[in-house]
């Protein structure tokens, strides 16, 4: 009992996290202090046997109070197994309450992981379907005056996408909705290289791009071929959708706003371990500190900052993404300490 109390007033953190600490944490030291002093007796109680000269012999004994009152060596027994069962029934308790509710918690990283894992592939592949759907139209036939009121229309006709430019077979910027100028689009490298691929073959492209400047999550930016009514080439058109808006992702959405409500953290790693997507927006487009990739499933570990949290970690089906779900372990720590409260109370007035 007085390693716990030492435990619970020394360990740094927050009151649950000390609670948390000392009577499920302290333990092994409380083992390896014991069996210290059980090799301490068996040496003293060699040493006193085989080599008793020089040690004190005593002569004369005195019985202590409680020895001579019945009464105090009640009391004393009896004081003993009540603190005994206090302090049993207080550790059995937080230790059943805390397993319940690393489950529950586990469960809620689960249930957000899958959601989101499965919602991706069907995000990226209509993304891709939509794209292509758009390209084989009369795209590729029309007077480049009406381009800009066409690809208006397949906006509002196809709330997926936000932004859609046309270029055209020579690689020339021709216009967008609803932004009309390249230097508007903020164009980035990975689509320039995409407009060339697409010009010399490749019908269909996804890329993972920067932010906008009010968005909180990367974009997906598809690049597809363009051709008209003879099948030759007449452009390339790019779409871009917000990943944090896009309509395919909005169930998974509110899970991760139930997470991050309870002080959890939701990500989405692409193969390079870089944030594509997060509940923190500072994250996003950042090299993860963690290799989460090899850490696939439940389990716990420490943050950046030494701190202990649990991990559900569950890679996509059909790219090497992975969805990442943390909550810090002081979350479920004050949920038992809420809970044993009442428990705690009772036993006090009852004893």
């Amino acid at each position: 009992p007085a390693f716990i109390l030492i435990s619970l007033f020394t360990t740094q953190g927050a009151f649950a996290a000390q609670i948390d600490y000392a009577l499920t944490q302290s333990w092994p030291h409380i083992a390896c202090r014991a069996i210290e002093l059980v090799f301490a007796s068996v040496v003293v109680h060699v040493l006193r046997k085989y080599r008793s000269i020089g040690w004190i012999a005593i002569t004369r004994t005195i019985a202590s109070p409680i020895e001579k009152s019945l009464e105090a060596r009640m009391t004393a027994i009896a004081a003993l197994v009540v603190a005994t069962l206090f302090l049993t029934v207080i550790i059995s308790n937080w230790v059943v309450a805390g397993s319940n509710t690393k489950k529950v918690v586990y469960s809620q990283l689960s249930q957000a992981a899958e959601i989101t894992a499965q919602a991706m592939p069907l995000a990226l592949d209509s993304g891709q379907s939509l794209i292509q759907t758009i390209a084989a139209s009369d795209l590729g036939n029309l007077p480049e005056h009406n381009i800009q009121t066409f690809l208006a229309s397949q906006i509002r006709s196809y709330p997926y996408f936000s932004e859609l430019f046309f270029f055209d077979a020579t690689g020339k910027p021709i216009t967008g909705y609803p932004l009309n100028q390249l230097e508007d689009l903020l164009f980035q490298p990975s689509e320039d290289t995409g407009v060339q691929l697409a010009l010399n073959g490749v019908e269909m492209q996804t890329y993972v791009i920067s932010p906008g400047q009010s968005d909180s999550a990367a974009q997906l930016s598809y690049i597809a071929l363009v051709r008209n009514n003879s099948k030759r080439v007449a452009g390339v058109l790019i779409g871009r959708t917000n990943l944090a808006s896009n309509p395919f992702l909005q169930s998974a959405m509110q899970t991760w706003d139930a997470i991050n409500k309870m002080g959890g953290q939701v990500g989405i790693l692409d193969e390079n371990q870089r944030w594509i997507m997060s509940t923190r927006a500072d994250q996003v487009m950042t090299q993860s500190l963690i290799d989460y990739s090899q850490q696939i499933g439940r389990s716990e570990g420490l943050t950046s900052s030494g701190t202990r949290e649990y991990r559900e970690v569950v890679a996509m089906s059909t790219r090497p993404w992975f969805v990442v779900v943390t909550m810090p372990a002081i979350v479920a720590q004050q949920t038992v300490l809420e809970n044993s409260i009442p428990l705690l109370l009772v036993l006090l007035v009852l004893s």
